[in-house]
């Protein structure tokens, strides 16, 4: 049911989440580590506009220079990836 559906949910996005910020360990990327559905790293957005994915700019946040990632489907979150490299 409903329950179900909102458990499997959390537990893709804590993988994914996971998977983001192995990521960004492995490219050296600072980040501020997350237990939500976005995770903030220093980097701007133009890092990201070549592979198509579109992030909010930190800047707002308070934290200029920063980006604010959202943590989207797999797919998504390999063009993420790619952009890194």
């Amino acid at each position: 049911g409903q329950t179900r559906s909102i458990t499997e949910r959390a537990r893709f996005m804590t993988q994914e989440r996971e998977r983001l910020q192995t990521a960004f360990d492995e490219t050296g990327l600072e980040y501020v580590p997350s237990h939500t559905n976005f995770i903030l790293v220093r980097t701007g957005p133009a890092v990201f506009e070549r592979t198509g994915v579109l992030v909010r700019e930190g800047e707002a946040l308070g934290y200029p220079g920063w980006s604010r990632i959202s943590i989207g489907s797999a797919q998504e979150n390999d063009r993420i990836m790619a952009a890194l490299t």
